[in-house]
């Protein structure tokens, strides 16, 4: 019987693993910005 997908499955579900890798990606982005740019993006875009 195979592990179901969860929050922890990331070594051995295939779709969990990709949404690790997303959020990743993600994470570094957000991270890289200041919070005082996404401010000023959000400023403009109104």
């Amino acid at each position: 019987m195979q592990p179901k997908c969860s929050r922890n499955a990331a070594d051995f579900c295939a779709v969990r693993r990709y949404y690790a890798e997303i959020q990743e990606k993600l994470e570094q982005h957000l991270f890289s910005i200041s919070l005082k740019e996404i401010l000023e993006r959000e400023g403009k875009g109104k």
